[in-house]
């Protein structure tokens, strides 16, 4: 017709898959699982990321928990037990040496006894400072430099006299360094003496703080 195009489709060009109504997905790329074998895909699960198995435990498991549990607390708590008390000796032990140190420092530069008094019933300790030089009687060391300590641990003496647990046993240092052990009649023997803290009945470390007879102290 005059005045009018002819619209003529080409011959060999099919119309487009959308033209033609054709879903692109399922028949442009279609997904054959046969073609996927051998390149280790052709076992994908289409619903992955989906699990058939709801959240929470089974009674069994939860069971075997609790006996897991059960059995690292009874191996776990001894150790922890005994390790707090090596803990608490060795700190124990350490005041003790620290305030015989003190002692025997306030005894040279204020040429003064000075003496560290071991109340074992009562597991304590504290300073007395005396009046002279040397051979201050008991009932005149009676000036508390440092009062009562306690340990909270099992405190022992031995030395150049013989003591009981029920005794209060001194260990006295002079104005030159020097050191001597009273016993518990009030007599002065010049003889090394080391205490012992540890932990009560006997259980878990023993510290020794040892003061010999020249004044040197040192922890065990």
């Amino acid at each position: 017709m005059a005045g009018e195009r002819a619209v003529t489709e080409l011959p060999g060009r099919d119309r487009s898959p959308r033209q033609q109504g054709v879903d692109c997905t399922t028949e442009i790329f279609p997904v054959h699982h046969n073609s996927l074998r051998g390149t280790g895909m052709s076992n994908i699960n289409p619903h992955i990321g989906l699990s058939s198995r709801s959240n929470g435990f089974t009674l069994v498991e939860i069971l075997v928990v609790i006996a897991v549990m059960g059995i690292l607390g009874t191996i776990a708590i001894p150790v922890f037990t005994q390790w707090s008390r090596s803990i608490d000796s060795s700190r124990g032990a350490r005041g003790a040496y620290d305030m015989l140190r003190e002692a025997r420092s306030k005894a040279v530069t204020t040429k003064s006894q000075h003496m560290v008094a071991f109340d074992q019933p009562n597991r304590r300790y504290r300073m007395l400072k005396g009046t002279r030089a040397y051979n201050t009687p008991s009932s005149e060391m009676n000036t508390v430099v440092q009062d009562w300590v306690t340990t909270g641990n099992e405190v022992a003496m031995t030395g150049g006299a013989t003591a009981t647990s029920t005794d209060t046993v001194n260990v006295r240092f002079n104005a030159d360094g020097t050191a001597n052990l009273e016993t518990p009649a009030g007599t002065a023997v010049v003889a090394p003496a080391t205490v012992f803290i540890g932990m009560q009945g006997g259980s878990g470390r023993t510290n020794a703080v040892v003061v010999s007879t020249s004044g040197r102290i040192s922890l065990q």
